[in-house]
């Protein structure tokens, strides 16, 4: 068992390492593989794009108002608790 493990580590250590591509070669890789994938995107259209983009920022709106508030009440409360002290 020892002498397989031994004997596949001395075959790898054996193989020439395979020579890396240049920077450049490898950023053009890069940029190919990106269009590629973008031509594999659904777009939204226009209307779909404008109606989730309303419901974030009205979703952004209320979580702001709720936050104030929160912020609001705890102030009051901790200047009330100083007060007191």
């Amino acid at each position: 068992m020892a002498d397989e493990k031994l004997e596949k580590s001395v075959q790898k250590a054996d193989k020439p390492k395979k020579k890396k591509d240049g920077l450049f070669k490898r950023f053009g890789n890069f940029i190919v593989d990106c269009k590629s994938e973008l031509k594999k995107v659904v777009w939204l259209s226009w209307p779909e794009t404008v109606k989730k983009s309303g419901v974030v920022l009205a979703m952004m709106a209320i979580t702001g108002v709720a936050i104030g508030v929160v912020d609001f009440v705890l102030t009051k409360l901790i200047i009330l608790l100083g007060n007191l002290l």
